[in-house]
């Protein structure tokens, strides 16, 4: 499956970008960068082991 974002959809994308990236550093600051690091490893395998077929079946 194929989508396309329209010109209005990007633009509405261009104003929330700054917008979240800023709520989510404010989110985060108080979570450590230790934490922050572990927490993006974590999510990276999470995201390997979905991707690959379960071959322990």
């Amino acid at each position: 499956m194929q989508g396309q974002i329209t010109p209005a959809g990007e633009q509405l994308c261009d104003r929330l970008n700054p917008v979240l990236e800023e709520l989510h550093r404010k989110q985060f600051e108080r979570f450590g960068e230790q934490n922050t690091q572990q927490l993006i490893t974590l999510l990276e395998q999470l995201r390997t082991v979905i991707k690959e077929p379960d071959d322990a079946k």
